[in-house]
């Protein structure tokens, strides 16, 4: 299932991306394996507001290694169709005979362009200038060098998943807001109040639907009748066709169906299944669009 973040738990996935073995062991001991109370425990303690107590593996990192950068865009990947995306990548500068770290960030961002990434290298090949030229100015992209500090590894691994989190919160909300237009189908509205019609039939004409606007349950199951084969799903207030919802389903077992009703409790005893959608009024244009696009393409 896609990722999913709430407030208690964020999106510790890592992975690294170095042709050294004995760098991937440093990685995992770090953010993986349970160590001995130390005085660097200490200081990561004091650097993650407490949130370090004696033992790396309360972390929780979830870490995946690959010696090449070919191998490591297969696992984002897999990571991505398994819906379980990487938050931060560690990624190497040389890693011969394949990609070297800045083409394989670049194949990377191609498929997840989400990852926060931080360029690990021992050599000064590379200048931030030269990475900024190739990869483009970005603040997803940090750099760390060898050999590396345990702690300095698990602050800039728990800072970037906490950004990723942060990123991931930010696009929710933003989609959450979206409003979703329509593509020409047709809707059949029936709401007896004049001037809630009036606004429905506005709302969804704007969002790209055409529209046949109902008044009563007779005049909404003569339209459905006469359009049958035009009617792509039908938009009920339930204080104005509450047996209609019944009639409209005995004919057309297949049609989909919203509810709306300012009182959301009066649709429990019209839903012709339990995950039946209902919207509450006044509409918002868009709650109302997402859930039209949602019933239409499923």
């Amino acid at each position: 299932m896609p990722w999913s973040s709430d407030l208690e738990e964020i999106n510790r996935r890592v992975l690294v991306i170095d042709d050294m073995q004995d760098i991937h062991a440093d990685y995992l001991r770090v953010l993986v394996e349970t160590t001995e109370s130390s005085a660097v425990d200490a200081l990561a303690s004091d650097i993650l507001d407490g949130g370090y107590e004696g033992a790396v593996s309360k972390a929780g990192f979830d870490v995946d290694c690959a010696s090449q950068g070919q191998k490591g865009v297969e696992l984002v990947e897999k990571a991505l169709a398994e819906g379980r995306p990487y938050a931060v990548a560690f990624v190497d500068v040389r890693m011969p005979p394949g990609w070297n770290g800045i083409e394989t960030i670049r194949h990377i961002w191609q498929v997840d362009p989400d990852i926060q990434i931080t360029i690990v290298t021992a050599y000064s090949d590379y200048s931030w200038g030269d990475i900024t030229r190739d990869l483009g100015d970005t603040d997803q992209l940090q750099l760390l060098k060898k050999p590396f500090e345990s702690i300095e590894l698990l602050s800039i691994a728990t800072s970037l998943s906490r950004k990723w989190d942060l990123m991931h919160r930010m696009k929710l909300i933003e989609q959450e807001f979206t409003i979703m237009d329509g593509h020409g189908e047709m809707i059949l509205l029936l709401d007896g109040k004049g001037s809630d019609r009036a606004v429905g039939e506005g709302v969804l004409e704007s969002l790209g639907y055409k529209v046949l606007a109902a008044s009563d349950e007779q005049e909404a199951v003569a339209l459905f009748n006469a359009n049958r084969d035009l009617v792509d799903l039908a938009l009920i207030d339930l204080n104005s066709g509450g047996d209609a919802v019944k009639r409209l389903q005995e004919l057309a077992p297949e049609l989909k169906v919203i509810l709306c009703d300012h009182d959301p409790g009066n649709h429990l005893g019209y839903a012709k299944r339990a995950e039946e959608s209902i919207i509450v009024k006044p509409f918002r244009m868009n709650i109302l669009s997402q859930r039209l696009r949602h019933e239409l393409e499923t």
